[in-house]
């Protein structure tokens, strides 16, 4: 994990310490980079729940990272909305669609931990068919 031990200090005199994993630690760092440089901040950081690196904005749909902090932290539907943006061109949907979450893992999350992530898209999709064959066996008994 590349982001492991990364550590952060306000002021040469302060101490260095962890910051990942720890939400409010995270938001001192990161308001601490905007204060230097507002975009290079953005673009560093992955954002809202689908967890989209700042980097990634023109493939989301906007102009710059700033704004899609600025859209993220507005809205869940522009969350949702740049989601199936950097699918639709980082050109990813066909992945999903023949079920090739390899790819997908690959492309979304890059080259690390792609055999971690394809496999929790490949259980959170067996667990998806699971549910929607038991609903229609259950609508099917109710006619």
């Amino acid at each position: 994990h590349g982001w492991r031990n990364h550590e952060f200090r306000m002021s040469v005199g302060k101490p260095w310490g962890a910051f990942h994993g720890d939400q409010a630690r995270e938001n001192e760092v990161f308001d601490f980079a905007s204060s230097l440089d507002a975009e290079a901040a953005a673009r560093s950081i992955s954002m809202g729940s689908p967890q989209i690196l700042g980097l990634n904005h023109n493939l989301c749909g906007f102009a710059n990272a700033l704004e899609m902090y600025e859209a993220f932290s507005a809205s869940v539907e522009a969350q949702i909305r740049a989601f199936f943006g950097f699918v639709e061109n980082a050109k990813l949907a066909h992945a999903l669609q023949v079920r090739d979450f390899r790819t997908f893992a690959a492309g979304y999350n890059g080259p690390g931990n792609v055999e971690v992530y394809s496999k929790a898209l490949t259980d959170a999709y067996k667990a998806a068919v699971a549910i929607v064959s038991q609903e229609q066996t259950t609508v099917h008994k109710e006619k």
